[in-house]
């Protein structure tokens, strides 16, 4: 079960090289002002690379890693395993982002579908993120870990209503992303270094 934990390792990169590639091989993309949807849509260059690499693969491994999250906290009360339904939760929804939509101007199920899943995606993880933090004093993570594992949270939220300040849309959403799978990735860490000294 230990090789899970490196699933949350890895989907840090993963989505953020993937948008990285496809933005550049695709022509105009400002990523200030466009969503990473916009890499997958019906109409994007890479369309079925972009969802798969970029989307459905980090989503993919966040769901790994969540079983990692359910096995070695589990000990430590239910507020383990509701961390690794969370995150399984957030992962599943992540990775339905990988469908397709179309970016015309109406919107069709495509769209809406991508929309919502989008938006409650947020619940899961921030839920994640309250039981990580109740759990906190048990888990014998250094201090800095500790620290960014309650800081991220907070940034997230207060990034979210930056939009309405007409910050980029693009630079918003990707301060979230950001934020999320940084997240992801410390507890991975985090985790991966209270079973080596076990």
């Amino acid at each position: 079960m230990c090789y899970l934990i490196w699933a949350g390792i890895v989907a840090l990169p993963v989505h953020v090289v993937s948008v990285i590639v496809f933005a550049a091989l695709e022509p105009n993309y400002s990523h200030l002002h466009q969503s990473v949807s916009m890499l997958g849509a019906f109409s994007a260059s890479n369309t079925f690379a972009m969802n798969l690499f970029g989307l459905f693969l980090p989503g993919l491994l966040v769901v790994a890693f969540s079983y990692a999250c359910r096995e070695y906290l589990k000990p430590f009360g239910v507020s383990g395993l509701w961390v690794g339904n969370m995150l399984f939760l957030f992962g599943l929804m992540f990775a339905g982002l990988a469908l397709p939509m179309d970016m015309g101007p109406i919107w069709g199920a495509d769209y809406t579908v991508h929309y919502i899943l989008a938006y409650s995606a947020v619940m899961p993880f921030l839920f994640a993120t309250l039981f990580t933090i109740v759990l906190l004093p048990k888990l014998g993570f250094h201090k800095g870990q500790t620290l960014a594992l309650v800081i991220l949270p907070i940034i997230f939220v207060l990034t979210k209503p930056m939009a309405l300040f007409q910050l980029p849309s693009g630079l918003v959403q990707r301060m979230l992303l950001l934020s999320i799978f940084t997240w992801i990735s410390i507890l991975s860490v985090s985790m991966l270094g209270v079973v080596k000294r076990h």
